[in-house]
């Protein structure tokens, strides 16, 4: 399941909240999809650091996805279970003039 809707980046709040981290962060790229920051947040959470082992991250990425919600392109309040699965109800969307629309 991909959740791929882009903020809308000339939003000032949203602007604002981006420009904030770059500041703090040093970022220099878009972070423009809110579920990155929710998967972000929870992997530091759960204390994933480059220098683990595939089967430390594994194990620590299984209990921090059981902790996220997101909201995106194929759904809003996006769960996994603890087997990896998504919980979701079904969202269909057609992109016309370059956008996407609910169906």
């Amino acid at each position: 399941t991909a959740n791929y809707e882009a903020e809308d980046t000339e939003d000032p709040e949203w602007r604002a909240i981006y420009e904030k981290r770059c500041r703090e962060e040093g970022f220099t790229a878009y972070f423009d999809y809110s579920w990155q920051w929710a998967y972000r947040e929870r992997f530091e959470k759960a204390g994933i650091t480059a220098d683990m082992s595939n089967e430390e991250i594994c194990a620590a990425m299984q209990t921090a996805m059981t902790e996220i919600t997101v909201d995106g392109l194929t759904g809003e309040g996006i769960t996994w279970d603890a087997s990896g699965e998504p919980t979701k109800e079904p969202k269909a969307v057609v992109i016309k003039d370059g956008v996407y629309t609910a169906m």
